[in-house]
């Protein structure tokens, strides 16, 4: 058990289902639209900043289960990286862009959009 305090530059914030707010609920949604994910569960991604993050984080079940069953554990790093938000190309149907470190998990189940 680590007894040092966590500098407050690496605060940690809480990983939230990105179900649990409407704005990041439609996002999510949005992206496994566009790209074709349907077979992916919606409930195994989550966001951090009390559901108002950028990043969305895909989760395995057991992963999933775990934070949800405990709300307050402290999680420094749960699950890949696959969406954030797109804000610099305004022009696009969808919000949500790849990330690098998640398209290795999502390339083979999209089925609209390829790699």
């Amino acid at each position: 058990v680590c007894k040092e305090a966590i500098p407050a530059a690496q605060k940690e914030t809480r990983y939230v289902a990105a179900t649990c707010v409407e704005r990041t609920r439609q996002l999510v949604q949005e992206a496994l639209t566009f790209y074709g994910l349907d077979c992916l569960p919606v409930e195994n991604f989550f966001v951090r900043n009390d559901g108002e993050g950028r990043n969305v984080y895909f989760v395995s079940d057991a992963v999933r289960d775990a934070l949800r069953a405990s709300p307050d554990l402290r999680v420094m790093i749960g699950g890949v990286r696959v969406f954030d938000e797109n804000r610099f190309l305004k022009s696009s149907v969808c919000s949500m862009r790849l990330c690098q470190e998640g398209i290795n998990w999502l390339a083979s189940g999209m089925q609209r959009r390829c790699c």
